[in-house]
C-alpha cells in the first residue's frame, strides 16, 4: 500500500502525465507499429516527448516506447503527426491577464472652459484609457502563430436637450506573437483611446457629452483558429451581449476571418467600427 504522501505525488505525476500525452489525441489514428524485434501492436499515437512517443492501445492503456526501438517507417509516420499536432493546444494550457489603466489628461484652460457669445459656458476633461496584457502559457513546448485580437468597445452617452441614445463604437487592438515559452510570457499595452466629457450650459439649457470605454473582449487565436475568449470585466460578456440587441455587428467573432500572424510581430493600426442604437427599449449597461 502506498503511503498517502506518496500517493498523492503518484496520482498527480499520473494525472500530469495524462495530461500531456492525451494532447493531441484528436488527431491520432489506430495503425499497425512495428518494434525492432519484430513484434507488432495495434495502437495510435498520443504524444512525443524527449524522444519517446506514447502509444494508446484499444483497450485504453498507454505505454512510452523509446523513439528508436520502433521501425523507420514508424519513426517517420511518427515525426509527420508531430509536426501536423504540435500546435493542437487547449484553452487550459494558457492564462491572460487583463488589466484596465486610465489617466487623467490636463486640459489647457482656454479649452476646459469657454464662452460664446450667446452666455453658453463649455466644460471639458480628458481621460485615456488602455488596456494592458500578459499571456502566459503552462505547456514546456513552445506555442507559435499566436494572434491576440481585442475588441474595445467604447460609448458615447449623450444628456440634456439634444439627448440621444448611447453610440457604441468598436476599437481594434490587433498583437501578433510569433513564439511563446512557459519561461517568459508576453506582456504589452494597447494604444490609449481618448475619453471626452464635455458639458456645455447657457441660462436656459445644458447638455452633455460623454465618452467611456465599457469593455473589452479578447480573442486568443493559434494558427489562425480561435482558442478562447476573455472578457474584461468579467461580467462585460452579458452586457455585450445586451449591447448587440441594438448593434448587432459590435464585438462579433472573426470566425473564419481570424486575423494571420505577421512576421514581424508587431501590432496592426488600430481600427473603428461605428454603431447607432435605434431603439429606446432595451437599456444597455
Amino acid at each position: 500500500m502506498l503511503h498517502p504522501v506518496k500517493n498523492i505525488y503518484h496520482t498527480r505525476l499520473l494525472a500530469l502525465a495524462t495530461g500531456i500525452i492525451t494532447l493531441s489525441c484528436a488527431h491520432a489514428e489506430t495503425r499497425s507499429f512495428t518494434n525492432t524485434e519484430g513484434k507488432t501492436i495495434e495502437a495510435e499515437v498520443v504524444g512525443v516527448s524527449s524522444g519517446k512517443v506514447s502509444l494508446k492501445l484499444k483497450g485504453g492503456k498507454i505505454y512510452t516506447l523509446p523513439f528508436n526501438t520502433l521501425s523507420e517507417a514508424d519513426q517517420t509516420y511518427i515525426k509527420e503527426w508531430y509536426e501536423k499536432n504540435k500546435n493542437n493546444v487547449k484553452p487550459s494550457d494558457f492564462s491572460l491577464g487583463i488589466t484596465k489603466k486610465s489617466t487623467r489628461i490636463r486640459v489647457p484652460r482656454d479649452k476646459d472652459k469657454e464662452k460664446s457669445a450667446k452666455g453658453a459656458s463649455t466644460k471639458m476633461s480628458i481621460e485615456e484609457v488602455s488596456y494592458q496584457f500578459k499571456l502566459s502559457q503552462r505547456i514546456s513546448a513552445p506555442t507559435e502563430n499566436i494572434v491576440v485580437y481585442s475588441q474595445i468597445i467604447k460609448r458615447t452617452t449623450t444628456r440634456g436637450d439634444e439627448s440621444e441614445d448611447p453610440k457604441y463604437e468598436e476599437v481594434i487592438d490587433e498583437k501578433t506573437i510569433d513564439s511563446l515559452s512557459s519561461k517568459k510570457p508576453e506582456e504589452w499595452e494597447s494604444t490609449p483611446e481618448s475619453c471626452e466629457d464635455i458639458t456645455t450650459k447657457s441660462k436656459t439649457a445644458s447638455s452633455t457629452s460623454k465618452e467611456d470605454i465599457v469593455g473589452v473582449v479578447t480573442t486568443v487565436y493559434v494558427g489562425g483558429k480561435e482558442l478562447f475568449k476573455e472578457y474584461e470585466p468579467s461580467n462585460f460578456e452579458k452586457d455585450l451581449e445586451r449591447i448587440q440587441e441594438n448593434n448587432p455587428e459590435i464585438g462579433q467573432p472573426k470566425g473564419a476571418n481570424a486575423p494571420k500572424a505577421d512576421a514581424d510581430g508587431e501590432k496592426k493600426p488600430k481600427k473603428k467600427a461605428k454603431a447607432d442604437k435605434k431603439k429606446k427599449d432595451k437599456q444597455d449597461p
